[in-house]
């Protein structure tokens, strides 16, 4: 029985199957690759060998985040898409014939960008503006309101289970 592992584009460890049911290795292969990750199929063996060691966690040999070219924004990142503008990437997405896309939110809506459909966005070092002066506080009015009306009798306030009366 055979181990696969499947390591995101940062190297991580994203998961870990065995091989059996015959079939289910191909299938769990086909769906980490399509999430964009990097899959590697090793022997109970080999596999319990790297427990022992301790490097079970980690990236193989040949790092995934070497292996994925950055034709896409990292989740987080600031971009802009010229059909939305500036946004931030939420998501990476990824279909099942390999496309891939970044899913972009902004201020007017979200969209997906594709390889070389966004560009980064650049930060200015200064404000291009000062910010506003804040607005002085309101001024009590002319003539000072009126006090509120003395009732002359006591007032009662209904309840929900009806009205109350002083015992």
């Amino acid at each position: 029985m055979d181990v696969l592992t499947a390591h995101n584009a940062r190297g991580y460890l994203h998961a870990v199957t065995c091989d059996h049911p015959a079939g289910l290795g191909e299938l769990f292969a086909r769906t980490m690759r399509a999430q964009g990750c990097i899959v590697t199929r090793r022997s109970m063996a080999d596999h319990l060998a790297q427990i022992a060691a301790g490097r079970a966690g980690h990236a193989p040999t040949d790092s995934p985040a070497q292996a994925v070219t950055p034709d896409l924004p990292e989740v987080g990142a600031s971009v802009t898409v010229p059909h939305l503008g500036a946004g931030v990437v939420i998501t990476l997405l990824a279909w099942p014939d390999g496309t891939r896309a970044a899913l972009v939110r902004a201020r007017n809506g979200e969209s997906l960008a594709r390889p070389g459909q966004w560009t980064p966005l650049d930060t200015p070092a200064q404000p291009t503006q000062d910010a506003p002066s804040p607005e002085p506080p309101m001024q009590p009015p002319d003539p000072p309101l009126p006090d509120a009306p003395v009732l002359s009798a006591p007032t009662c306030m209904p309840t929900l289970f009806g009205e109350w009366s002083p015992a």
